[in-house]
């Protein structure tokens, strides 16, 4: 399942995050559909649904709107008890980091049993937190994508615009 939000939004990103949120709730669990404002429960195996967001990282790029819905994602997905995959580039994926950090402080949650980065080679993440994974750069994209259940895209090129594609 991905969502993918393109520069120009039509409807409410709010709306359309909370509305992902839902269905991946119900997609990913055996439950019955979520009440508005429900929590995303763990898969079966316990473990929680890891969402790989990735996006615009060219900083010239990176709009009010992509920050906008990078910032409440990441807080989203931190209240909903989901775990983050990022590959740790400026805009979307540091946004929505930062974003995902500041919403588990109120839990008590640790980090780095909540957020992944997977990264090529010895890039150095904006954010640095949580597990940092380092790959190959021709492997970085693919093993974000498997350590996720859900791949979330906004906007972005290369790696982002393909997969989107």
């Amino acid at each position: 399942m991905k969502l993918v939000i393109g520069g120009e939004f039509l409807i409410s990103t709010r709306s359309i995050i909370r509305d992902f949120l839902l269905l991946t709730r119900a997609a990913v669990t055996t439950t019955a559909p979520p009440k508005p404002g429900a929590v995303i429960a763990p898969r079966i195996d316990g473990e929680p649904v890891w969402v790989l967001v990735a996006g615009m990282g060219d900083l010239n790029k990176f709009t009010d709107a992509l920050a906008t819905a990078s910032s409440y994602l990441g807080a989203g997905l931190a209240s909903a008890g989901c775990g983050l995959v990022t590959c740790g580039w400026p805009g979307v994926d540091e946004t929505v980091a930062r974003a995902f950090a500041d919403g588990l402080i109120d839990q008590d949650a640790e980090l780095e049993h909540r957020l992944i980065q997977v990264m090529e080679g010895q890039m150095t993440p904006v954010f640095a937190a949580g597990q940092l994974v380092f790959c190959k750069p021709d492997d970085a994209w693919s093993e974000s994508l498997h350590r996720a259940d859900v791949a979330i895209l906004l906007g972005g090129v290369g790696g982002t615009q393909e997969t989107g594609e």
